[in-house]
């Protein structure tokens, strides 16, 4: 049983508590009652339930308001990222359309999510990245949805620099500059460079992934997707200075 079945059992809801509790609740009524409710037979832990229905909502929040109007390719975009089994596409819409109709704001899921994740910087810093794909899928970023993630990595304690490296890290804001990806500058010593690039490279390799017991795909997809960026920026980098 995905997480996604297992987040539209009828027996989850408002025991989660805050905004997230609430649209697991609302979720969960297009689905089974209490007594239809799946067992956790894949032992989910409420960081990776509340953490999932607080990331969807946050992201569709930000589709929503950001610039204004939901569109399918963030929508999509979502669904690719996390790779949502077509039997997971209603839960996922649930989940949703419970965030795009309520009232809550987002500013509350946020904190929600950091209540559960504040000890492990790379979900947090995730957040940040999903957000900023799903911005980016209409290939248009709006000033609207800067500022809603840069509220957000606020909220989650994300610092500037590396709000910065992250979002330099999309395509759609950076001008191919392996330094930007970096987070470094063109005048920094090669030194400087190589320490940064170590702990990046630290951070977000593979084995480090597997060592915290992160189990789903698509946050060590990203993890892989970054790692190999920063070691793609790396190697240009040094490439060019060799060259010089």
């Amino acid at each position: 049983m995905s997480i996604f079945r297992y987040i539209a059992a009828g027996s989850l809801g408002f025991a989660f508590g805050g905004v997230i509790g609430s649209v697991l609740a609302i979720t969960a009524t297009h689905f089974m009652s209490k007594a239809n409710a799946p067992r956790n037979k894949n032992n989910f832990s409420r960081q990776e339930v509340i953490y999932h229905t607080g990331l969807i909502s946050l992201a569709a929040a930000l589709a929503k308001r950001g610039d204004g109007k939901v569109t399918r390719e963030e929508v999509d975009k979502f669904k690719k990222l996390f790779r949502v089994k077509t039997s997971d596409t209603k839960v996922v819409k649930a989940i949703w359309d419970a965030a795009v109709e309520s009232n809550h704001k987002y500013e509350e899921y946020a904190a929600q999510i950091y209540s559960v994740c504040r000890g492990n910087k790379q979900l947090c810093e995730q957040v940040i990245y999903v957000l900023f794909e799903i911005a980016a899928a209409d290939s248009d970023v709006s000033s609207g949805e800067i500022k809603f993630i840069k509220r957000v990595a606020q909220i989650l304690h994300i610092d500037d620099e590396t709000f910065a490296r992250i979002k330099n890290s999309q395509s759609h804001f950076n001008s191919e500059s392996p330094y930007k990806v970096l987070g470094v500058k063109k005048s920094d010593s090669t030194d400087h460079i190589k320490k940064v690039y170590r702990k990046l490279a630290k951070k977000y390799h593979p084995d480090s992934i597997a060592s915290k017991n992160i189990k789903d795909e698509a946050i060590i997809k990203t993890a892989k997707d970054r790692f190999r960026k920063i070691s793609s920026a790396y190697g240009e980098i040094m490439k060019m200075r060799v060259e010089k």
